[in-house]
C-alpha cells in the first residue's frame, strides 16, 4: 500500500485521515486490522514507529501536532496502513504490496486553520531519483486578501539528502526564467508564489529535471477562512491509448527543449 503524508502550510496544520475500508467494491476485500505505521527521514536513515491500528471499517484522523514530537524538523511525517509494524530503522522506504489497484487505496489528505479546511483523497508512492517534473498550473487565484503557494511532495527510496533546482516560467514565453528555487527530497517544499508577479491571464509552468514528485497549490484568504487546495496530473494522464509513459516522456523532452533556450 502507498504512503499518506501529513501536509503543511504557511499558518495551517495538516491533518490526515485513514480508513481501513476498500475503496471499491469488485477488488480482493481483506477485513484484516491495520498497523498505523508513521515514517519519516533521519539521519541519511528510515525511521518508524507504530502509532495505533486500524480495525476494518474504521476511520481516524492524525494531525501534524500528533506526531510533532516524533519527527524531525523539517522532514516529511508519513502514515501507512501495514499488516505489521516497519522496521525501527531501515535504509530504504519500501511500499508495502497493494490491495487495491483501481483507484490505488487513498486517505484524506487535508488542511486546517482555526476557521477553514480544505483536502484531497490522494496518496504518495517513492519516486525514482532520477524522474523529472512537468507541471502546467491554471490554479492562480488573485484578489487582495489571498495568499498563493505551491506545496511541492517528494518522496524517494533513499533517505539520503539530495537537492534539485525548480524553475517557473510562462508557457508562451518560454526563453524567460520567472523564478529558480532550491528544493530537497523526502520533505514537503513550501514556496510562496505571490512575489513572482504572474500575469492573471498567464499560464505558469513549473519544470524540474531531475526530480519528481506531486506539486499541490494551495490558495488561502489571509484571515485563514477560506482556501482551496488543487494538483495537476502528470502528462500521461492526457493520454488514452498506446504506450501512455513513453508519450509522457516525448512531452517532456518537447517542452524541457524549449524552457530555458534564449531565442535569437
Amino acid at each position: 500500500m502507498p504512503f499518506y503524508p501529513i501536509l503543511s502550510a504557511p499558518g495551517c496544520l495538516g491533518v490526515t485521515t485513514l480508513s481501513n475500508f476498500s475503496p471499491n467494491n469488485w477488488e480482493f476485500r481483506d477485513e484484516s486490522p491495520r498497523f498505523i505505521n508513521l515514517t519519516w527521514s533521519e539521519n541519511n536513515t528510515w525511521c518508524s514507529e507504530v502509532v495505533g491500528q486500524l480495525r476494518y471499517g474504521e476511520m481516524r484522523s492524525i494531525s501534524m501536532s500528533d506526531v510533532y514530537a516524533k519527527v524531525r524538523v523539517g522532514s516529511l511525517p508519513l502514515l501507512s496502513l501495514d499488516n505489521e509494524p516497519r522496521p525501527l530503522r531501515s535504509a530504504t522506504l519500501e511500499n508495502a504490496p497493494s490491495v487495491t489497484n483501481t483507484p490505488e487505496w487513498r486517505a484524506t489528505l487535508g488542511i486546517e486553520s482555526t476557521d477553514g479546511f480544505t483536502s484531497y483523497q490522494g496518496e504518495i508512492a517513492p519516486f525514482p531519483a532520477q524522474a523529472s517534473l512537468l507541471s502546467f498550473f491554471p490554479f492562480m487565484q488573485y484578489g487582495a486578501m489571498l495568499e498563493n503557494f505551491l506545496l511541492f511532495l517528494n518522496v524517494e527510496k533513499s533517505a539520503e539528502d539530495r537537492y534539485s533546482m525548480m524553475e517557473i516560467y510562462i508557457a508562451d514565453k518560454p526563453d524567460q526564467l520567472v523564478k529558480s528555487f532550491t528544493i530537497k527530497n523526502n520533505q514537503l517544499n513550501v514556496i510562496p508564489l505571490d512575489d513572482l508577479n504572474i500575469p492573471q491571464e498567464a499560464l505558469p509552468v513549473v519544470v524540474c529535471r531531475n526530480m519528481s514528485g506531486i506539486p499541490l497549490y494551495f490558495t488561502k484568504s489571509a484571515d485563514g477562512k477560506y482556501m482551496s487546495l488543487e494538483h495537476t496530473h502528470p502528462p500521461a494522464s492526457s493520454v488514452i491509448h498506446g504506450q501512455r509513459w513513453e508519450a509522457q516522456k516525448w512531452l517532456k523532452s518537447a517542452w524541457f527543449s524549449e524552457f530555458g533556450q534564449k531565442k535569437v
